[in-house]
């Protein structure tokens, strides 16, 4: 019985969710069944009253733009994109940069590529990074997918374009030195059939080797219709990584993607979404695998947490509130922070009754305190500076500073 409740349960979370390269020999391992891990459910819990122990400080960088994508390498250096939509698009139109733990930000000259939005970014240190400009194809695909990939040595002064390719959708980029990284995203257009990109790169970037054929030889007939498009990337050097896939399937290679194991916990094909609205694949305080789903449309609202334990085996946490969660921040090995959407009471169904909140947990997920709530803001994108302190940055040019005694 427990176990039909599990699927059900899932079923019903996943349900709301809305160059030159040389390609490498892959081949990739499924588990035994003797090797599925026990998944454990528990509940994680909103408290009502908000956390006195954080001192907010608000500020507003440019009013008429819905910040993104703001990242910090260290304690002082961070980055962030200005955007603007139009016709029903997120256009990024600027670049800023800080060296003061965000007291103050600077415009950062560079030459985005028209109608292109920041897709991802990504630093090694306070001179080197990489930045990931997308063109999103249209419903009617009157205009296709193309994708930039810039590279700074100096700090955001000069950028050179190491990558730009059309049809492609780049969605992620890590690299764990100046010469090793890794980069996802899809190579098709048609939406319900998307194949994954993984590649992997040993120069800084000026090539890069595909990585990913052995996922798309994965599928046994229970995981045929299975969609293999990557939307989670772990990097932890130059031979270890990790990836999950659009249909809730976790993969590791400690060999730079010769060969792949597929691990965690797997989702019943049969309930998989048609569309996802938030990834979040990454490690905990615990330096552990997590992954953190949030749903939020006319059919309802809802999130759940999944970690990886010590013992192998996974627990699973959702929330009993009405909560899309957005973003995901370990501070350390229990304190966490998130981002999402809070559903007022009594109407879930209506997508404009949502405030946009901060909430924090000091027990690795079970119960969660409100730091920040706004009814003019609906989702925020937040970043750790300390362990004690995060930015969280939305629309209309707000920028919140949290820090905590």
């Amino acid at each position: 019985m427990n176990k039909i409740k599990l699927v059900i349960f899932l079923g019903f979370a996943i349900f709301l969710v809305n160059c030159s390269q040389q390609t490498a020999a892959v081949s990739i391992n499924l588990p035994t069944p003797t090797s599925t891990p026990q998944i454990n459910k528990a509940k994680a819990e909103i408290i009502k009253d908000q956390l006195k122990a954080a001192k907010i400080t608000e500020t507003y960088l440019s009013p008429r733009e819905y910040l993104s994508k703001v990242y910090f390498v260290d304690q002082n250096h961070g980055w962030l994109a200005g955007n603007i939509e139009l016709n029903n698009e997120a256009i990024t139109k600027s670049l800023y940069q800080t060296a003061d733990a965000g007291k103050t930000w600077e415009s950062v000259k560079i030459e985005i590529p028209k109608g292109s939005y920041l897709q991802d970014i990504n630093f090694i240190d306070q001179s080197t990074g990489w930045i990931i400009f997308q063109i999103y194809a249209d419903v009617w695909e009157k205009k296709q997918k193309q994708v930039w990939v810039l590279k700074t040595t100096d700090g955001g002064k000069t950028w050179k374009t190491i990558l730009e390719k059309k049809k492609t959708f780049l969605d992620k980029i890590r690299f764990t030195s100046e010469q090793n990284g890794w980069m996802t995203g899809t190579n098709n257009d048609d939406r319900l059939n998307k194949e994954g990109l993984i590649y992997q790169t040993t120069d800084g970037g000026s090539n890069w080797s595909e990585v990913s054929d052995g996922i798309y030889e994965l599928k046994t007939k229970q995981q045929r219709s299975r969609r293999t498009d990557i939307i989670g990337l772990v990097a932890e050097n130059a031979e270890k990584a990790a990836v999950v896939t659009f249909g809730r399937q976790f993969f590791k290679t400690e060999d730079a993607g010769k060969t792949w194991q597929q691990f965690g916990f797997e989702f019943d094909e049969n309930l998989l979404p048609a569309q996802v609205t938030t990834d979040n694949f990454g490690k905990t305080g615990k330096d552990l695998f997590r992954i953190a789903d949030g749903a939020d449309s006319i059919e309802g609202i809802f999130s759940y947490l999944a970690n990886e334990e010590e013992n192998g085996s996974w627990t699973l946490r959702w929330f009993d509130e009405a909560f899309c969660l957005g973003e995901i921040v370990y501070l350390s090995e229990n304190d966490v922070i998130v981002s999402g959407r809070l559903a007022l009471k009594g109407e879930i169904r209506s997508l404009e009754d949502r405030n946009g909140v901060i909430l924090f947990s000091n027990d690795d997920g079970k119960t969660w305190s409100t730091v920040y709530q706004s009814a003019k803001i609906k989702s925020f994108n937040i970043a750790k500076i300390t362990n004690k302190k995060i930015l969280a940055v939305g629309n209309n040019g707000l920028i919140v500073n949290i820090e905590f005694d």
